[in-house]
């Protein structure tokens, strides 16, 4: 309680081919849920939205992102999720928060405070 922990990610075009995609740097915007699936923590940083192609095996990786624990309660269980906001090329240019790409990703491990 009261500390923090570390996030750290590595996304890899695993396709065999180069991929033109709609990023947003930062790559991840990890969220917390309490158990009824409210908001109770979220990074929510400036972000930046432009189009990027990824070479093939070629990745993006970033951390270790430091995750408070203050807003959380001692002797409760959360909902950590995270995937990358990466998204398809769109005829809009990009779309904000077309993420179909990253949501596809989605990553969510339940966390007990002690």
């Amino acid at each position: 309680m009261g500390q923090e922990f570390a996030l750290s990610y590595n996304l890899t075009n695993i396709s065999g081919e180069p991929q033109t995609v709609h990023e947003v740097n930062p790559l991840i915007n990890p969220t917390i849920y309490s158990t009824n699936g409210t908001v109770v923590w979220a990074w929510n940083p400036p972000g930046m939205n432009f189009i990027t192609t990824i070479p093939s095996k070629a990745g993006n990786w970033s951390g270790p992102l430091e995750i408070p624990t203050s807003a959380l309660s001692s002797g409760q269980k959360y909902v950590l999720s995270v995937y990358p906001l990466i998204g398809a090329i769109t005829t809009s240019a990009m779309a904000v928060g077309d993420y179909s790409i990253g949501e596809s990703l989605m990553i969510n491990t339940t966390i007990g405070i002690a």
